[in-house]
């Protein structure tokens, strides 16, 4: 899939941007669209606090999420290599029995 390089109007928390990126712009879109998600949610947990408030709260909890996906993944990740290493000393001593 080809990605499109021209701008997208995108609003985030009712401020309008023109922006572009290394993804096609029905993800920016879909981006743009969880963010200002993030900000209801915070707005509606907060609502006496300032715009710029809420906006930088709901930033912070992405930036939560972010790094719990990376630390799940970064996990997984160790245990497929921990779980790989084990099969090869598996096969690495079968083939050492069959060849003896």
């Amino acid at each position: 899939m080809e990605v499109d390089i021209r701008p997208v109007k995108i609003n985030i928390g009712g401020e309008e941007y023109s922006v572009r990126g290394d993804t096609d712009n029905h993800t920016i879109l879909e981006i743009a669209d969880y963010v200002n998600r993030k900000i209801a949610e915070v707005a509606e947990k907060a609502p006496h606090q300032s715009t710029n408030r809420v906006t930088v709260l709901a930033a912070l909890n992405i930036a939560e999420e972010l790094f719990r996906e990376r630390q799940v993944k970064d996990k997984q990740l160790q245990e497929y290599e921990d779980r790989a290493g084990r099969l090869l000393e598996w096969l690495d001593h079968k083939l050492t029995e069959v060849t003896a």
